[in-house]
């Protein structure tokens, strides 16, 4: 999906599109908007490969992020800023640990940051091999948000990406 105008760029096969949701459940609803971005990947013909559901799931990121295929979408809920992802006390997710994975294995086709500042500048879409106006989509907060209304764009958000609609397009209609 082409970022800028949300046209389809490229396609896959579900089977090689690998999706997974991360939400921290310290967030204000948590667990329920970790399944919606687990229902809404799969809409978008992700194979889910489970959810992570928790206080914390830094590592198990990493986990995905290092297997194989360059089709992946993520979504993910947890506080954050340009360069970091956290639960603001126990575990942090630094952008540059993901510099050492392999580019080919991380790479994202989609990912879908609840988190403060996740899309204040390219970074982290650079960081999952998301090329802003080229290659993938990532949809993110360039502003500090709060929970709330995380969750309702959310909402909004997953009811119209819906596989059959562009993502740009979802994102207009979820604002």
């Amino acid at each position: 999906i082409d970022a800028n105008n949300g046209n389809y760029i490229g396609s896959s096969s579900k089977q090689s599109k690998s999706g997974k949701s991360f939400s921290i459940t310290t967030n204000w609803n948590g667990r329920y908007i970790g399944n919606m971005g687990h229902d809404g990947l799969s809409k978008l013909g992700y194979n889910m490969h489970g959810k992570y559901i928790s206080s914390s799931f830094g590592n198990q990121l990493k986990v995905f992020l290092q297997s194989s295929g360059s089709e992946k979408g993520i979504f993910v809920n947890c506080h954050g800023d340009p360069d970091v992802l956290s639960d603001n006390k126990n575990w942090y997710l630094y952008r540059s640990e993901l510099n050492s994975i392999n580019e080919y294995n991380k790479r994202c086709r989609f990912a879908y940051f609840n988190s403060c500042k996740g899309a204040y500048n390219t970074g982290w879409a650079r960081s999952l091999g998301i090329k802003p106006g080229e290659w993938g989509a990532f949809v993110g907060w360039s502003i500090d948000v709060d929970q709330a209304k995380g969750v309702l764009f959310a909402e909004r958000f997953w009811r119209y990406a819906n596989g059959g609609r562009p993502i740009l397009k979802a994102v207009e209609l979820g604002s």
